[in-house]
């Protein structure tokens, strides 16, 4: 019971997030927030299917199946965010391009979900997630190196918590760690960090 008021509330705390950033998009029409905002709907969707809520609530064989869509779609948005948020153009032009890799296998990922190759669709998904995050260690790292204000950094560094939680959900995805209550949680403490 303590698991799910904890992730219930956490869930909370990220539709809160999610509507403040589609609220202050619409407002400062800054790119960056409605993307950052669709990325959180998202990754509400993903984590309501990691932890089996989602199945209890709606009984959608399909999707069950296939949400790692949610994931791919994530990383989409994530990505654009990402680069609208740090303006990595000016600083680096290889992190830059590499934007478009990421994008490119996340909806390649997206696609063969779609499609019905579901398997080949989550290894995709899950690979260019483990990339991601060291793509956004990499921004991190650049950001710093360039003395971008310190406001940024904190903002990105918070983001950087959550690219830690999700390199470990992986890791554990993919065997490299034990499975234990700190790797169960960790994809939902990053995010809450950031």
């Amino acid at each position: 019971v303590y698991k799910r008021q904890l992730f219930f509330l956490y869930i909370g705390m990220m539709f809160l997030l999610c509507s403040y950033n589609i609220f202050l998009a619409i407002g400062t029409k800054q790119k960056s927030n409605i993307f950052y905002g669709c990325y959180i709907f998202f990754l509400i969707m993903s984590m309501f299917y990691i932890k089996g809520y989602a199945t209890n609530i709606i009984d959608l064989p399909w999707l069950a199946v296939h949400s790692n869509i949610f994931t791919s779609l994530m990383m989409i948005f994530l990505t654009f965010s990402i680069v609208y948020f740090t303006n990595i153009k000016e600083f680096s032009k290889t992190l830059f391009y590499l934007h478009y890799l990421i994008l490119f296998f996340a909806v390649i990922s997206l696609v063969l979900n779609l499609c019905h190759y579901v398997l080949l669709g989550n290894i995709i998904v899950v690979n260019i997630s483990f990339i991601g995050g060291l793509w956004g260690l990499g921004i991190a790292i650049t950001l710093i190196q360039n003395k971008v204000s310190l406001s940024n950094i904190f903002i990105f560094l918070g983001f950087m918590f959550f690219i830690c939680g999700g390199i470990a959900h992986v890791c554990m995805i993919k065997g490299y760690i034990n499975v234990n209550i700190f790797t169960e949680n960790v994809f939902m403490l990053g995010s809450g960090v950031e």
